[in-house]
């Protein structure tokens, strides 16, 4: 099977990358689904959380090497987008999967974010492929309800102590549809929010 674009991204990034740090790039979205299942879609981005594993310098490497209008990512027809920690919606403590590469380099590393998790992480925009991103891990049995409630009520107590809590009652909103019409459920769960939100 060849690898996903993304893939090949990330590979040329490992290959020029010239400094001596040791940056993790956390890929999530779409871009950790291609990463896990190549087959399962295209995308022209991938999404890397700005974490205290990538200073600013590296910030800067990384996106001269493989933002958009970047050679690689002409070369690839995806580039990278770094995406401020507080944006996407996540647990407490996000699945971290190591993505394994057969090159010699060790340098950045990468990881992609769990199935249920990047299902939680689409409820906070819940367009057209959030949806479809949504449906197709369910329905591939990678997300069961059980999870997906678990670490979205995770993911709504971290929310509810920063600055964008007053979008969580849409993003409960989205939740349920989630339970209605991919799940199939007809008593819905009871999402408590605080009484500030």
């Amino acid at each position: 099977m060849l690898p996903s674009p993304i893939h090949s991204l990330l590979l040329d990034i490992r290959a020029g990358w010239e400094r001596d740090s040791t940056p993790t790039l956390d890929v999530f979205g779409a871009g950790a689904l291609v990463l896990q299942r190549p087959l399962y879609r295209s995308t022209k981005d991938a999404d890397v959380l700005r974490t205290a594993s990538i200073d600013e310098a590296d910030e800067g490497h990384l996106l001269g090497l493989a933002g958009p209008g970047t050679t690689l990512a002409r070369r690839h027809g995806v580039y990278v987008e770094v995406v401020a920690n507080g944006i996407p919606l996540l647990p407490h403590v996000p699945e971290w999967i190591p993505l394994d590469f057969e090159d010699e380099r060790t340098t950045p590393r990468v990881r992609v974010l769990g199935a249920v998790d990047v299902a939680i992480s689409k409820l906070n925009r819940f367009n057209a492929n959030d949806r479809s991103d949504i449906d197709y891990l369910i329905r591939a049995g990678s997300v069961s309800h059980v999870a997906f409630l678990r670490r979205f009520l995770d993911a709504v107590d971290v929310r509810s102590f920063d600055a964008r809590a007053e979008d969580l009652p849409e993003v409960v909103r989205c939740f349920h549809i989630v339970e209605r019409d991919m799940f199939g459920l007809s008593e819905l769960s009871d999402i408590e929010l605080p009484s500030w939100v």
